[in-house]
């Protein structure tokens, strides 16, 4: 039986209620509503332009540059069907990815780039390639800037990566595409909570019981590795369990946004992956421990479909003729919007989403 813990409320900072959010934001940030995420991003790295000068200004420059390229191959993806549909995907995707890490300050432009990845000598495969010198590794850069660092060559199944996206997990697991037919993805509840005294901050995150039906060893995947040593179980009764984060830490009127922002890179070890939806975004416990963040195989895939189209119609034509179909076709619609408001976020430093809409 778990033990009886202190009370406790939700946490507010300046009259908001401190939520939980993957991106570098302040407590209690609230939403930016935007319906054309485009002019929002031009508008972001136009004002960041007029405000820096020399390396900086210049990275501001290509990231706005790279931007408008993403723009277009986002408008001319949506014109046309598979298999051509794939790549322009992919070079939309890429190009948010150069806009992203030239904001961090990588240069891009000067020496050579490279992809960073590759299709395997089989089919139905991704590759990661080893870091080459003397050049930049798009793909590494951007694994770099998400917290993940790439040492070497690994080749991935088509499958592996299907799995790891959370947008289409549920139609692979029916189409029985996932490794191991097993889900990976729980629905999450997070929460920030202080004592009665509103002197010390902590978390508490837990899943519906009804879960338990659906997911396979879901107690004992759920507290293990890093879960297992930071939460303690608050509850397990009917409806939900519950754990709480075992530290608390000291609280002050002055000290929040720090405190809140060490949390939030606590939590990265603990891969709680989301989908946008018209409420705002869903998390979910990421129960397989993956080796990248959740962009990454986003990004693993469009380059996989999108360079499949253009030099192995035999294997394209397989795909789309064959089990993969259902779920490829899904993809291609539901991860390049998602992945932009995911990148749109991560950019401006703000929870961007889409208002009162349904995603596509």
């Amino acid at each position: 039986m778990p033990r009886k813990l202190d009370p406790c409320c939700p946490a507010l900072y300046k009259y908001q209620i401190v939520r939980y959010t993957h991106f570098d934001v302040s407590p209690g940030a609230t939403f930016v509503l935007t319906s054309d995420p485009w002019s929002y991003l031009e508008a972001y790295l136009d004002a960041r332009i007029k405000k820096t000068r020399g390396d900086n200004k210049k990275n501001n420059e290509r990231a706005l540059y790279y931007a408008r390229l993403a723009k277009a191959f986002y408008e001319a993806s949506n014109s046309i069907e598979l298999p051509a549909k794939a790549t322009l995907v992919y070079y939309g995707l890429l190009n948010l990815m150069k806009c992203f890490i030239s904001t961090k300050g990588i240069e891009l432009g000067l020496i050579t780039e490279h992809h960073g990845l590759g299709y395997g000598e089989n089919s139905l495969e991704v590759k990661i390639n080893s870091p080459a010198k003397h050049v930049i590794n798009i793909f590494h850069e951007m694994a770099k800037c998400l917290g993940a660092s790439i040492q070497g060559k690994e080749v991935l199944s088509l499958r592996d990566v299907l799995a790891q996206i959370p947008e289409i997990h549920e139609i692979a697991y029916t189409l029985n595409l996932l490794p191991n037919n097993e889900r990976i993805f729980v629905p999450v509840k997070i929460e920030f909570c202080v004592n009665e005294q509103k002197d010390r901050l902590f978390t508490e995150i837990g899943y519906e019981k009804k879960s338990e039906a659906r997911i396979k060893r879901l107690p004992e995947r759920f507290c293990n590795g890093h879960r297992r040593a930071y939460f303690r179980l608050k509850t397990d009764q009917q409806d939900w369990v519950i754990y709480r984060s075992l530290k608390k830490k000291h609280l002050t009127k002055t000290n929040c946004p720090a405190i809140y922002a060490n949390i939030q890179e606590e939590y990265r070890r603990f891969h709680i992956w989301s989908i946008l939806s018209r409420d705002g975004y869903k998390y979910y416990c990421n129960l397989s421990d993956p080796r990248y963040p959740q962009l990454c195989y986003v990004i693993m895939l469009m380059f996989y479909l999108g360079t499949v189209a253009r030099y192995r119609p035999a294997e394209m034509g397989k795909l789309l003729g064959g089990e993969f179909s259902p779920v490829i076709r899904e993809a291609v619609i539901l991860c390049p919007m998602q992945y932009l408001y995911q990148m749109l976020s991560l950019i401006t430093k703000s929870i961007c989403v889409i208002p009162y809409a349904l995603l596509r």
